[in-house]
């Protein structure tokens, strides 16, 4: 995302941005309780390794796994190895990861049937969070 001169490539920076510049669309918490749940799924998804494990079972057959330009790229990024068998290798222990992530979603934040994890109306910055 371009704003002025500004380049922003991380998903959670653009996020902010959006919010401070179109307060009236905020989808982030407004009470300190929600904000708390919101930045700590962002912690989990990136720091717990949710997103990286998520990142691990792409299909191979993907036509972005294809190009060795963004395989060296997602190398260079992530600091791992994104061949077709390296991915194939950590595929078993990244499906576990995420469906305990998930487990842990619905057996705590989403265990009273709630649709979304704040309790709102509409998905909100924790629900992309926990997404």
């Amino acid at each position: 995302m371009a704003i002025g001169r500004d380049v922003y490539c991380d998903t959670r920076l653009i996020l902010r941005k959006l919010e401070e510049r179109f307060p009236d669309g905020a989808l982030g918490a407004s009470g300190s309780d929600q904000k708390a749940i919101e930045r700590l799924l962002e912690r989990w998804n990136i720091d717990g390794g949710v997103f990286a494990r998520a990142a691990t079972l792409i299909p191979p057959e993907m036509p972005a796994l294809q190009d060795p330009k963004f395989a060296k790229d997602r190398e260079d990024f992530s600091g791992r190895n994104w061949s077709k068998e390296a991915m194939q290798r950590v595929r078993p222990e990244s499906l576990v990861h995420i469906r305990d992530a998930f487990e842990l979603l619905e057996s705590t934040l989403l265990a009273d049937g709630r649709e979304w994890i704040l309790k709102t109306s509409g998905p909100s910055l924790a629900d992309i969070e926990g997404a």
